[in-house]
């Protein structure tokens, strides 16, 4: 999935850029901005121009009880019927859970 450009000859700098949305638009930017007089080697690892920040899959349903455990079992339904439509994403990063409060 790597991405590679070098401008000019044989390189003198290498920049390795991971990915993410911040990363495909440095390496969009780095691109538009260097000339090939300055030999410059662009590698981009990853160009999916999003970042998955996994502690958000992580559903929290406050009262315990009869309704807290239904409401997170519907919640939990939910997700696993979603989930197919997300490759990226694997079951386990998914949690619900059930907070009892008083």
């Amino acid at each position: 999935m790597a991405r590679q450009r070098t401008l000019g000859g044989e390189p003198d700098r290498r920049v390795l850029i991971i990915g993410g949305f911040g990363g495909v638009y440095t390496a969009l930017g780095l691109e538009r901005q260097l000339r090939p007089e300055d030999r410059t080697e662009v590698t981009l690892v990853n160009n999916d121009n999003f970042f998955l920040y996994t502690p958000l899959l992580t559903f929290v349903v406050a009262g315990g009880g009869f309704t807290g455990v239904e409401v997170a079992g519907e919640i939990n339904d939910l997700m696993r019927q979603v989930l197919p439509s997300y490759p990226t994403i694997s079951q386990r990063e998914v949690r619900v859970r059930v907070r009892r409060t008083t």
